[in-house]
């Protein structure tokens, strides 16, 4: 009997993937924005494993609802070549071209590069295991500006932190986090999360009244930089 794992990869853990499974592939960039005139953008997919592997080319719409994913089946994408077969050692040049019309907002999607199953005549027995690389891909607005919105916010369930993001460029953040006065740090991210423009999010913390209305201090890590800002309920 043979089964199939499929290992969802968001990004910046591929390579660790890669390594631990001993074979697969690798693509680059993982993150991309176009600029405004422009429509098309470029992958480099490279096999980094010992047998040959083919790998679908796909995409989707991308938009946040109460903070959470939401993804669409879309014409608005399309992918040349949208399936390839590379040998070990070998790598091709992907292009997603942008088919609807260019708008004044930032259009977001998510691109995926899966691999397909071997066809049974070439499986072992066992458990297969195989990676979905699941990469963002952002059309710029006209003007982009990321503009994040942070409030402390109580409710019946207790004290939320909320972001909202007021501008018209994505956000992007590694690692979150409050530190009350009196020193108590309430780790709240610890991987990557990105805040669509309009979107917004929020976390329950584990607060208490006189911790929170005595002073917060938030710290956000984006773009490889540490941000600190005092944070106090709205």
């Amino acid at each position: 009997m043979r089964r199939f794992v499929l290992l969802f990869v968001s990004g910046w853990w591929l390579a660790l993937a890669s390594f631990c499974m001993g074979a697969g592939f690798q693509v680059t960039p993982i993150l991309q924005e176009i600029s405004m005139g422009e429509e098309t953008a470029l992958y480099q997919v490279r096999n980094t494993g010992e047998s040959p592997v083919t790998i679908q080319v796909s995409a989707r719409s991308w938009h946040q609802e109460n903070g959470e994913r939401v993804t669409l089946d879309t014409a608005g994408v399309q992918s040349s070549p949208p399936l390839i077969t590379l040998e070990p050692g070998q790598d091709e040049w992907v292009r997603v071209t942008l088919t609807e019309k260019r708008t004044n907002e930032e259009q977001a999607f998510r691109v995926y590069f899966s691999q397909v199953p071997e066809t049974a005549q070439t499986l072992s027995p066992g458990v297969r295991t195989l990676i979905r690389l699941d990469t963002p891909l952002f059309f710029q607005a006209r003007e982009p500006k990321t503009n994040l919105q942070w409030a402390l916010q109580l409710d019946e369930a207790g004290w939320h932190l909320q972001v909202h993001n007021v501008g018209t460029r994505f956000g992007q953040m590694t690692r979150l986090a409050v530190e009350t006065d009196g020193g108590r740090r309430l780790p709240i991210l610890e991987s990557v999360r990105y805040i669509l423009p309009g979107a917004s999010e929020s976390w329950l913390l584990d607060l208490t009244d006189d911790e929170a209305r005595g002073g917060l201090s938030l710290q956000v890590v984006s773009g490889g930089q540490v941000q600190f800002q005092p944070l106090k309920p709205d």
